[in-house]
């Protein structure tokens, strides 16, 4: 079994030994731990703003591994509450 590490400086990576925005394990990548905090703030007003940030990062950790989101066969999305969705 290969395992690399991926980074890419538009996403920043948590503080090492507890877990990689994005690993390729023999060709795979598996990208984890997305949200809108770039730092200590997050951005956008609201949650459809808040998801442009997080695809935007998916993407860049996608692209940084050699792929396009049109490889992506899945995507699991956590949201603090449904009923805050308008769009």
């Amino acid at each position: 079994m290969t395992i690399r590490r991926v980074t890419s400086p538009d996403v920043p990576e948590p503080p090492p030994e507890r877990w990689s925005n994005c690993l390729v394990v023999d060709g795979i990548a598996y990208v984890s731990g997305m949200t809108a905090r770039p730092g200590d703030k997050v951005v956008g007003t609201d949650e459809y703003e808040q998801s442009k940030v997080i695809f935007g990062k998916i993407k860049g950790m996608v692209e940084a591994a050699g792929g396009a989101m049109a490889d992506v066969v899945k995507i699991t999305v956590y949201v603090t509450n449904i009923k805050n969705n308008t769009r």
